[in-house]
């Protein structure tokens, strides 16, 4: 009996458990009702947001000034300045990173000698290339244009760090130093750019005029003496020549070099020569008084009777077409 009440209990809790699984669950969260609309703030009035420029438009604008630079380096080239000028200023409007325009431009403001604002150009190219050594050499050359030598020298020396052997580099270098009387420091350049190029006989005439200005004048005379026996009809090595000779009171040697120039560039161009101030040396000196007023078709007389006649070596004589 109490086997048969405990299986019917079983079949009870079974046929129950079985109803409750077939009832629909019940929710167990109530559906929220609808929320009220909520109306929307004000929104100010924004002025649209100006428009970026897009790609092509930027290479379309690079393109125009590209061939802006061109047709303004062909203007500036053909002597039409002013437009040259307004084309590349234009060049620079549309693409302010243009490194040609820049240069082209420095070239310009350089003919029309406007120093300053060529300088700026040049600043500005090489404020993109920096190591752009002929950019470097221009800036020193327009500062130099400007009588700043000692800006220029900064210029120079960065310019020589990159192209230690730069004849214009040297040349602009030893100018700058000749101009703030610094003959030393020049002679160090001049000899530089004379062993970079022997056939410069511009920078050798320099160099013996640095050797003049030091009192050198033994390697003066070597000097000019090499550039004559390069080239017999240089006529600023002669004056030089000259010069170096009155500078040591050399009067006859002086006198005898000028008589050479005479007949080779004639007497009236080497009678200019005479009235230079370095000449002052022998200005008094008897030979060098007779060459001047033989050169003048002027007979030189005694300034009182006791003069003493002068001797061979003092008395001047006509030019010698077979004198060396």
């Amino acid at each position: 009996m109490v086997v048969l009440l405990y299986l019917a209990v079983l079949a009870f809790n079974e046929i129950r458990g079985r109803r409750h699984r077939a009832a629909p669950a019940q929710s167990a969260v109530e559906v929220a009702a609808p929320a009220k609309p909520v109306e929307p703030a004000p929104v100010e009035s924004v002025a649209p947001a100006e428009a970026v420029p897009p790609v092509a438009g930027d290479i379309l604008s690079f393109k125009e000034a590209m061939v802006l630079v061109k047709d303004g380096a062909a203007d500036r080239d053909a002597g039409r300045m002013e437009a040259a000028e307004q084309r590349l200023r234009r060049a620079l409007e549309l693409a302010p990173d243009l490194t040609a325009g820049h240069r082209e431009l420095a070239h310009l403001l350089e003919r029309k000698k406007e120093y300053p604002d060529a300088a700026a150009e040049w600043r500005a190219v090489l404020s993109r290339e920096p190591d752009n050594v002929p950019a470097r050499i221009r800036l020193a050359s327009v500062l130099m244009a400007n009588n700043q030598p000692a800006n220029a020298l900064d210029a120079i020396r960065w310019a020589l760090e990159g192209e230690p052997y730069s004849e214009e580099g040297h040349e602009l270098a030893a100018a700058a130093f000749t101009a703030l009387q610094q003959p030393r420091e020049a002679i160090v350049h001049l000899r530089r750019l004379v062993t970079i190029n022997r056939d410069d006989l511009v920078a050798q005439n320099n160099l013996g005029v640095a050797f003049l200005a030091v009192a050198d004048y033994r390697n003066a005379l070597l000097t000019f003496q090499e550039v004559l026996r390069a080239d017999a009809g240089n006529s600023v090595a002669f004056y030089n020549l000259a010069v170096c000779y009155a500078r040591q009171t050399a009067v006859q040697d002086s006198v005898d070099t000028l008589k050479q120039a005479a007949r080779k560039f004639g007497m009236p161009f080497v009678l200019s020569w005479t009235q230079s101030g370095d000449f002052d040396p022998i200005r008094q000196d008897a030979a060098f008084r007779a060459f001047v007023a033989q050169s003048q078709g002027v007979a030189s007389a005694p300034t009182n009777d006791a003069a003493e006649p002068a001797s061979s070596a003092d008395a001047a004589s006509a030019p010698d077409s077979t004198a060396p």
